[in-house]
C-alpha cells in the first residue's frame, strides 16, 4: 500500500528478481498476473540476494510457446496445492517390554495428535507421550482454533 511499493520479510527486505535479472518492488507491480508463469521464494539466507541476504523472490513470466490460460465467465477456477494427507506418526508404547525397544529412539516428532479437544469450562488436556533417546529439550508449538473460529499459534521451548 506504500508508494512506491515496498516489501519486508523477517526485518529486512528481500530481493526481487524478475526472470532472473535484481528489480525492485515498483517494477513488478506493474506485471500482469496472468504474465506469471511461476513464482519462487527462497527463505533466508540467500547470500545471491543485494542488500544482506533476507532471502529472495523470484518471478517468472510466460514464454511465448506457454499456454496461456483463458479466462470463462465469472470468477476464476484455481487449485490450491499444499495440504498433504493426514500421517500418523509412529508412537511407541513403553509400557511393556519388547526386543524392539533394544534400539536407539531417534524419533523427531515425539508426539502428534490433531484431534485434542478441550472439555467445556476447562482449558487444560494432560498430553502423556514417550521422549526419545537423544532430547533434552522440546520444541512445542501448539496450533488450533478457538470456538469462535480463530487460529491459535504457539511456539515454546520446554526443558
Amino acid at each position: 500500500s506504500s508508494n512506491p511499493p515496498s516489501l519486508t520479510w523477517r526485518g529486512g527486505s528481500p530481493g526481487i528478481y524478475l526472470d532472473e535479472m535484481p528489480v525492485n518492488a515498483d517494477m513488478i507491480s506493474g506485471i500482469s498476473v496472468t504474465d506469471v508463469a511461476y513464482i519462487k521464494v527462497i527463505r533466508p539466507p540467500f547470500l545471491g540476494a543485494t542488500g544482506g541476504g533476507n532471502g529472495a523472490i523470484a518471478i517468472y513470466t510466460r514464454r511465448g510457446n506457454d499456454v496461456q490460460q483463458t479466462s470463462g465467465k465469472g470468477l476464476s477456477k484455481n487449485t490450491i496445492t499444499g495440504y498433504t494427507s493426514i500421517r500418523q506418526f509412529y508412537s511407541p508404547d513403553y509400557s511393556t517390554f519388547t526386543e524392539d525397544y533394544g534400539k536407539r529412539d531417534l524419533r523427531t516428532t515425539l508426539y502428534w495428535n490433531p484431534e485434542v479437544r478441550t472439555a467445556p469450562g476447562k482449558n487444560q488436556v494432560l498430553l502423556t507421550f514417550y521422549n526419545n533417546d537423544v532430547s533434552q529439550s522440546f520444541n512445542v508449538v501448539l496450533q488450533g482454533m478457538t470456538k469462535n473460529g480463530r487460529l491459535a499459534h504457539v511456539t515454546m521451548v520446554m526443558e
